[in-house]
């Protein structure tokens, strides 16, 4: 372990485990490799994936399931250790998520003086906040940070409902890898094995009942006698993945549909720059909402216009009209704007060039907020 002073980044989920936070926090590594070092949950093979990395990774047995109460005091547990294996080299922590962590973040406060900054995303404050015993410490955790990375404008109006200073808010909008860039549409469908004819919608998403596939899936049943050469991909994997093959078959659209699975990131490039139109609109229950959309602005820097549902901060992933379009969660209007889009090549092409202009500039705002995470908090 080198001796260099860094800041220690404990969160739930970090690669190689798949999704929009945990990508976000590992991007946000790469900016200052020297300057951070990561404590999260063990994964089967991480080791040769961590050994890769240019910043150092402390991993502690077993992952983010389990019983709820046991897995917080295991999470805790594990957190606590982290910090006193490598304290001689910790001068502030950063948390990947308020709750649990900030129970070890106040007791180092207390205890040596050491400041901390929180992540926040929008499940991860609206989830704890609905528990009236929780909700105090949760304001506490927001209230004693000294700073807050808000994913949206709309995750940041959210943490400070629930104790964050606003002076201490900073939004930090995600943003896409540098691997995600434009390519012909023709070679990367030769590439997936599909065919150059027809029309391709596409979503990427963890499969999980809040992302909203079924809505799709229905607009789909409603697009498809205006254009019966027109089909869908769902990228991924998840635990609604066969409830919803169950309803594409009910739907009569299951020889439209593809279900790659998850893939790896070369070849989701090659499904953003094969898609006509991506498209993803969440419906998330109590206590859920999507505060971004990282997979939005991955289509948009692959030159793909981005259909979004309104939800939180989607608004902020995908500007209407510019980069693509933010519509009612309704199969019946999502149908009619999905035809619209395929009618009109020419306004596709216009928003996805805006959706790559829009990717460049949030590329360009991340290396600007590295500043932040190389100075002391």
């Amino acid at each position: 372990m080198t001796r260099t002073a860094r800041r220690l980044l404990i969160t739930l989920g970090f690669p190689p485990w798949v999704g929009g936070m945990q990508h976000l926090l590992y991007l946000r590594c790469c900016l200052t490799p020297e300057h951070v070092l990561v404590a999260a949950p063990g994964r089967d093979r991480a080791s040769a994936w961590d050994r890769a990395q240019p910043f150092p990774i402390w991993r502690w047995p077993g992952g983010p399931h389990g019983i709820p109460g046991w897995r917080r005091f295991h999470q805790v547990r594990w957190a606590m250790r982290a910090l006193h294996v490598h304290r001689p080299y910790i001068h502030a922590l950063e948390l990947g998520q308020a709750l649990p962590f900030g129970v070890v973040a106040l007791w180092a406060h207390q205890r040596w003086g050491l400041p901390y900054a929180v992540w926040v995303y929008g499940d991860d404050v609206l989830k704890p906040a609905r528990y009236p015993l929780v909700r105090p410490l949760l304001r506490w955790v927001l209230r004693r940070a000294e700073a807050i990375y808000a994913v949206s404008h709309y995750t940041a109006r959210l943490a400070c409902r629930y104790g964050a200073r606003p002076a201490k808010v900073q939004v930090i909008h995600p943003w896409p890898a540098p691997v995600f860039q434009p390519g012909h549409r023709a070679t990367a469908r030769r590439r997936l094995g599909l065919s150059d004819e027809g029309y391709l919608l596409l979503t990427v998403a963890r499969l999980e009942p809040r992302k909203g596939v079924h809505v799709v899936l229905d607009a789909l049943r409603r697009l498809a006698p205006r254009y019966p050469d027109v089909r869908y991909a769902v990228v991924g994997a998840g635990v609604a993945r066969a409830r919803w093959q169950r309803l594409a078959r009910q739907l009569g659209v299951n020889d439209r549909v593809l279900w790659p699975g998850p893939v790896d990131r070369r070849t989701l490039v090659w499904w953003y720059q094969a898609a006509d139109v991506f498209v993803m609109t969440p419906t998330p229950g109590p206590g859920e909402v999507e505060g971004f959309g990282l997979v939005y602005v991955e289509a948009a820097a692959c030159g793909s216009p981005a259909v979004a549902g309104r939800n939180g901060g989607t608004e902020e992933a995908v500007r209407h009209g510019q980069t693509g379009l933010v519509v009612p969660v309704d199969s019946v209007h999502l149908a009619d704007v999905l035809a619209f889009l395929l009618a009109n090549p020419t306004y596709r092409q216009r928003l996805g060039r805006g959706g790559l202009t829009h990717a460049q500039t949030l590329r360009a705002q991340a290396h600007a907020h590295a500043a932040l995470w190389q100075a002391p908090l």
